[in-house]
């Protein structure tokens, strides 16, 4: 049963890492890169789920190869109850008596085994749980963080006297998390200190970062490993692991291209996810700009270019007529938006300003005059705007598209125009 449940897991484990960029990706698209609930949902507790998610992985790897040895082991047993016959070996006297010495008893090594393999199997869940704790304790970390700046922004004492509160909360919740954190790395050494000053207001502290991390749940899985496995196998364990996500949060690679360009590539490079015939299967959503293909035979290129709901605010300033076309509270700006009535010349002037706010060029020369229609990608329902770019007179060959946002350029991308098109 464990082999069945663990091979079930690493299979949604291999899944789960794109699953939660595709969910990162969609969520970015739809509530825009600096808003509070990407900083509160998709920054670093993101990355210490991802932590959690390969640290557990790589225990099911080895509790799999672990527990296909055993299995061996039974086997062998199975079949050869007598162990190693060294008289069939005729090993050399020395080499009998050091192999004699050195081996361990197989029914022994079957029971070491399964034990080790039983604890790599809690360990894995238990590391999965901490991360969940540890991404639940960060991201009300940062909620507290962004109320006491919302609150700052207000005037007034009650609004001082409230941000003091909520920056108080703040510096409590840090200081108790570091404890709990010191605490949890010695396998328990601030539990151990008798001074009654320290062992009381400990005891509180440690219950509440325990109810808001959720650590409760797991807790008697970990008080059973700390108490049954050896002090100097935990200190390797926890080195192990660090090591493991410090690699995962970091991004550590390595290459040895080094004449391969790691900027300018969008002059001097082609980018597969900017075409539509390139671009490969990916959970993630559209963020560039993209045409239907790098060689071009028909007469017109299709231009599509993602709405960055980043843009909200410099769009509203480089067009102040505009009004919101959408109904959905997401689009809200102001109360006094709510429930006004959207009528065809709001969505013709939101038209009309990103056809302005996103200018195209060829080569070297503005096209002015492009068409512009808002569209929906089938990819995953990316929003966006398409224009209708005539090559028809272009010559047979190199092109450049270059996309600018105002007069800030933004994305370049090289097509080739086949002959006779």
């Amino acid at each position: 049963m464990e082999l069945l449940l663990t091979g079930f897991v690493l299979i949604g484990l291999f899944q789960l890492p794109d699953y939660l960029r595709d969910i990162l990706a969609t969520w970015e698209s739809a509530i825009g890169d600096r808003s509070i609930f990407k900083n509160l949902l998709l920054g670093i507790p993101y990355r210490v789920l991802l932590v959690g998610v390969r640290i557990m992985t790589i225990n099911l790897i080895i509790l799999l190869l672990l527990r296909g040895f055993w299995i061996g082991m039974i086997g062998l047993s199975s079949a050869f109850p007598g162990g190693i016959d060294y008289r069939n070996l005729s090993l050399a006297g020395r080499f009998s008596e050091y192999l004699k010495r050195k081996s361990i008893d197989t029914e022994k090594l079957i029971i070491r085994l399964d034990d080790i393999c039983s604890s790599i199997f809690a360990l894995s869940f238990l590391i999965f749980f901490i991360a969940i704790s540890m991404g639940l304790y960060l991201v009300e970390i940062q909620a507290l963080s962004s109320l006491s700046q919302f609150i700052s922004e207000k005037e007034g004492v009650y609004y001082l006297i409230l941000n003091i509160a909520v920056s108080l909360a703040a510096i409590f919740f840090l200081f108790a998390g570091l404890l709990k954190v010191i605490d949890f790395l010695s396998a328990g050494v601030l539990k151990k200190i008798k001074n009654k000053y320290f062992v009381t207001p400990y005891f509180y502290v440690s219950r509440f970062v325990s109810a808001v991390t959720l650590a409760f749940v797991y807790r008697p899985l970990y008080y059973f490993l700390v108490s049954n496995i050896p002090r100097k196998v935990i200190r390797i364990v926890l080195v192990f692991y660090l090591l493991v996500a410090l690699g995962v949060m970091l991004n550590f690679s390595y290459g040895n291209h080094i004449y391969y360009p790691g900027r300018f590539l969008d002059r001097y490079g082609v980018s597969s996810w900017e075409y539509e015939n390139l671009r490969p299967e990916s959970p993630g959503v559209i963020e560039t700009a993209m045409i239907q293909s790098d060689l071009i035979s028909g007469k017109y290129v299709k231009l599509f270019i993602p709405y960055d709901v980043d843009d909200n605010t410099k769009l509203k300033e480089f067009c102040p007529e505009l009004k919101p076309v959408n109904s959905s509270f997401s689009s809200i700006v102001s109360i006094s938006n709510l429930g006004r009535k959207v009528v065809e010349e709001d969505v013709q002037k939101a038209l009309d300003c990103f056809s302005r706010y996103y200018r195209v060029a060829v080569d070297d020369s503005i096209y002015t005059d492009l068409r512009t229609l808002f569209t929906t990608h089938s990819h995953k329902g990316e929003k966006g705007i398409m224009k209708y770019i005539p090559v028809g007179r272009l010559e047979e060959g190199y092109h450049i598209i270059t996309i600018y946002e105002i007069d800030r350029k933004i994305d370049s991308i090289h097509f080739w125009k086949e002959q006779g098109s």
